[in-house]
């Protein structure tokens, strides 16, 4: 945690002094890199046993990965603050989890980075392997944009536009990758395919060779289906539609305490 606050404190700092800088037209590019954060800390246990006491505890052990930004400005600096607060947030919440607040999780794997810079707009894919004490964990893949001028987040709208597209669009070239990937149903029916309140943005991501629909475990299929990423739309010939992309997971260390 100490390398996390001296980590938020130096980015800060950088920040400040771009921020009195009255020149800043020398951005030219940024360059995408990542960072890692070892974490060990006592958490509420998860999937320990049956019926654990208020008190019982574990051990997680795990190489957290963030994404940073080589280039100069505010923005880029401002993404870089960011990024690491959020981890900071993520492990100080992982800490207070407990059996007695039903919102509360401890996120045993955190795994954030940039899977595309386009023009100014950087994509940030996040996979979190999380519990919420006691019950069994749950894996989770999101997505966000940010613009590198300002460090703001922006909206998966702000990518499309720079391709042409409408998020109605993607969204129906996603459901044809769903039932291009899983043709036999076994749990739910078409209609939920259709619904486009299944469709956020925070389930769409553009790694620069097309744009990825994530599914959540349990989303249209049975929950032994786990958290995939299909191809919706491709720009690459490498890439087709409905083709699985999921990456490897990294995983954490859970060990229930004695």
């Amino acid at each position: 945690m100490d390398s996390i606050n001296k980590t938020i404190a130096t980015v800060a700092t950088t920040l400040e002094q771009l921020k009195s800088k009255e020149d800043d037209s020398a951005q030219v590019g940024y360059e995408a890199v990542s960072a890692t954060q070892d974490v060990n800390f006592t958490a509420a246990v998860g999937e320990g046993p049956l019926n654990p006491l208020p008190d019982d505890t574990c051990q997680i052990t795990a190489t957290w990965t963030y994404p940073q930004v080589k280039g100069q400005g505010v923005g880029a600096a401002k993404f870089n603050k960011d990024m690491v607060q959020l981890v900071a947030d993520t492990l100080d919440a992982s800490k207070q989890a407990s059996m007695d607040d039903e919102d509360s999780r401890v996120t045993m794997m955190y795994t954030a980075e940039i899977v595309s810079i386009d023009g100014d707009i950087a994509c940030v894919r996040t996979y979190t392997d999380s519990y919420q004490p006691p019950y069994r964990s749950e894996r989770v893949t999101r997505s966000a944009y940010y613009n590198l001028k300002t460090g703001e987040r922006v909206s998966l709208e702000d990518s499309l536009v720079q391709h042409g597209f409408s998020f109605d669009t993607l969204k129906s070239e996603a459901k044809q990758a769903i039932k291009t990937a899983k043709p036999n149903f076994d749990s739910v029916s078409e209609d939920n395919i259709d619904d486009d309140d299944n469709y956020t943005e925070d389930h769409f991501y553009y790694d620069g060779k097309g744009y990825i629909v994530v599914l959540d475990t349990g989303e249209f299929d049975c929950m032994a289906w786990d958290t995939h990423d299909l191809v919706a739309h491709a720009f690459d010939s490498s890439y087709s539609c409905g083709q699985d992309v999921t990456p490897v997971r990294a995983k954490a260390t859970y060990v229930p305490n004695e």
